[in-house]
């Protein structure tokens, strides 16, 4: 009864120091519980598909796996090969154990993975369309044009829409630049950047119209002859505020004179009080220069149908003279 006694105590030790006890003939041999697997890499966020590998230390050990919740055991799936956790916005669970040469099986080792795929910047107008969340711009081009649609990730794919449909993977890809052709002819173009390894952009929408002007140009001053020459004005109202900007190529035809500086200024010609309180600004103009520019007026309270263009040059009694144009917009 004594001997009896002492075995249970002796076998008791042993499973709790994480062995298990086995009779040979009247001797008691230890068993080790094999170790748990470890997982590489460790268990996190991703912003890749990945590979898992699981191992352990447990020589001659073989590993079981489940990935459904399930806990495992030696009728779960048989570790051969990395576990792919694959595709954005996807998770797994894996559980795994090891199982020695005695069927003897480990404590359960846990991870978790998630994958979420970068997203694309979304796709950008030339010439450009300026849009928010809450809203977007209608540029006014004063010829035909081509609208182009590009992406800044190289080899990204652009699917678009011209009919207000929010485009997919089974709309059109842009390969050429869109035609807009006639006056007051009118194009909205909604576009979307796809990549392999990054997950959708935003859906960007761009609106176009066609508005001939009276004239090729503004022709600023019988003077200078200098050129002022709209290319594109572009208007979004977000809430009770517009943001406006305006793309311009200026050319000074003189062989002599220089155009020091200028500036223009926008307002409404139903009340020509309300005047934009930003002035746009260009420098110093040589003779025979030509300056591409743009710039964009903020938080602008009221909406706007005329530019003023205002600048300074020096006649031949070296005196400044201001000059200006209105052009309507």
């Amino acid at each position: 009864m004594r001997i009896n006694l002492n075995l249970s105590l002796i076998c008791f030790s042993i499973l709790f120091m994480g062995c298990k006890a086995a009779m040979s003939g009247n001797s008691i041999e230890e068993v080790a519980i094999p170790i748990s697997p470890t997982f590489t890499p460790n268990g996190g966020l991703y912003n890749s598909d990945i590979h898992v590998l699981l191992s352990s230390e447990s020589q001659n050990a073989r590993i079981y796996y489940s990935i459904d919740g399930s806990e495992p055991n030696t009728d779960s799936l048989f570790y051969t090969n990395p576990i792919p956790v694959l595709g954005n916005d996807s998770s797994v669970v894996i559980k795994a154990i090891s199982v020695n040469e005695n069927n003897l099986a480990s404590v359960c080792s846990v991870s978790e993975y998630y994958i979420y795929y970068p997203q694309i910047d979304w796709p950008s107008y030339i010439p450009k369309s300026f849009t928010s969340e809450s809203s977007i711009a209608v540029t006014t081009l004063f010829q035909d044009s081509n609208i182009e649609i590009q992406c800044s990730e190289n080899d990204a794919v652009i699917y678009y829409s011209t009919d207000s449909s929010i485009p997919t993977s089974q709309s059109a890809i842009y390969t050429t630049p869109i035609p807009l052709i006639g006056d007051m002819s009118y194009l909205t173009i909604n576009a979307l950047s796809v990549k392999e390894g990054f997950s959708n952009s935003l859906v960007r929408k761009g609106s176009f119209k066609i508005k001939y002007p009276k004239e090729k140009g503004v022709e600023i001053s019988c003077y200078t002859g200098i050129i002022v020459t709209l290319e594109s004005i572009s208007k979004m109202k977000d809430g009770e505020k517009y943001t406006i900007n305006i793309e311009y190529s200026i050319y000074n035809p003189s062989y002599t004179q220089t155009i020091f500086e200028g500036m223009f200024q926008l307002y409404n010609s139903i009340d020509t009080g309300l005047r934009c309180p930003q002035y746009g600004s260009f420098g110093d103009l040589l003779p025979g220069e030509t300056q591409t520019l743009q710039y964009t007026f903020q938080d602008v309270s009221f909406d706007v149908d005329v530019i003023e263009f205002i600048c300074d040059f020096q006649d031949s009694n070296n005196i400044f003279n201001p000059i200006w144009q209105i052009q309507d917009l």
